[in-house]
């Protein structure tokens, strides 16, 4: 029990250090608006494909070659991946039966040439194009790399593509297999033929696009009941046209002819209640298919007569049975995470 609460004192202290909470946050953002989202776990650096007894975030003149925050040498981290950077065989149905998984990487070629883990770096060609227009933000040649992570051999090796063939930089025994890959992956939402989940947002969608079609008749008809004023051509000076439309109490204005005859107020009709009725009508579907009543959006949902506690217990252990269908995802993800980082702290 003391080696026990020892432990728990360095994951809430590494936790924190490695920014997880962040990290984390992102990771369930992705999740939402891809259907997939991965956290990475690592060791020494970034950029380090698994850990090496020796500190090698230096180059050989002593300057950093690697200088993301939350990264330092001999201690762990943890990344939120974004799906576009992650490659798995394809069509994948479960993750933990794939061989392999790759990390596509881009950083700085100057940084890749100088980083001392890297072999056969002195040919290495950009990948990024050479022009650059006005005010672009990347000024800088910039490389690609992808760290394989095979599953079968427990090794990991570094591909970099180049125009004269494909350079392996880097290959060797992957310590950071002895719990699965170090990438973990974040499903709210399981397709049952691929491995890669369906987006909340793909869901939302629909519902998003009808949403936006009643604002936009609501705009046009809004627009439509201002109120309009027709006054007969050239039969009244600008200057009086515009005390019609001044904040002067009682203005008087004059007109050639008869008023009645020379100027008319026109007013269409206000917008439809069809319209409101509508569109309250997708965000109750809206909130029956994200899980989420009225009032648990912020909303207070005003009724006759008083709720009982019955009734909104059975109400809040609804709602927490969907929520805590996603924590414990979220709880799964960080207990795989820290059982990694048991791992490297206990062999390096």
């Amino acid at each position: 029990m003391a080696f026990a609460r020892v432990l728990e004192r360095i994951d809430n202290k590494l936790m924190r250090q490695m920014g997880m909470k962040k990290q984390l946050k992102r990771g369930v953002q992705t999740a939402f608006m891809f259907g997939t989202g991965f956290g990475k776990v690592g060791f020494g650096g970034f950029y380090a494909p698994t850990p090496s007894s020796e500190s090698t975030m230096f180059d050989k003149k002593g300057n950093l070659v690697e200088y993301r925050e939350r990264t330092s040498p001999n201690m762990p981290w943890f990344s939120n991946l974004h799906p576009g950077s992650v490659i798995v065989p394809d069509g994948l149905m479960d993750y933990s039966a794939s061989r392999w998984v790759v990390h596509q990487i881009e950083r700085p070629l100057d940084d890749i040439r100088s980083d001392q883990r890297f072999e056969n770096t002195t040919g290495l060609k950009s990948t990024s194009s050479e022009s650059f227009k006005p005010g672009d933000r990347r000024h800088e040649k910039m490389g690609l790399l992808y760290e394989v992570r095979d599953a079968k051999t427990q090794t990991v090796f570094v591909i970099a593509p180049d125009k004269d063939g494909d350079k392996i930089i880097f290959f060797g025994h992957d310590d950071l297999q002895d719990k699965g890959f170090p990438i973990r992956p974040l499903v709210f939402n399981e397709d049952d033929e691929f491995f890669w989940g369906v987006p909340d947002s793909q869901i939302l969608e629909p519902y998003q696009l009808e949403i936006n079609e009643i604002k936009t008749q609501m705009m046009k008809h809004r627009r439509i009941a201002i109120v309009k004023i027709l006054v007969r051509e050239r039969a009244m000076e600008i200057a009086d046209a515009e005390k019609l439309v001044s904040e002067d109490v009682a203005a008087v204005a004059f007109v050639k002819g008869d008023p009645r005859a020379i100027v008319q107020v026109m007013q269409a009709s206000t917008i439809p209640v069809d319209l409101f009725r509508a569109a309250e009508a997708i965000v109750q579907d809206v909130r029956e298919t994200v899980g989420f009543s009225r009032n648990q959006f912020g909303e207070f949902n005003s009724r006759s007569g008083d709720t009982t506690a019955t009734e909104a217990n059975i109400v809040r252990q609804a709602s927490e049975i969907r929520v805590d269908e996603r924590r414990d995802m979220i709880a799964d993800m960080i207990v795989e995470v820290m059982e990694t980082v048991h791992q490297i702290i206990f062999k390096f």
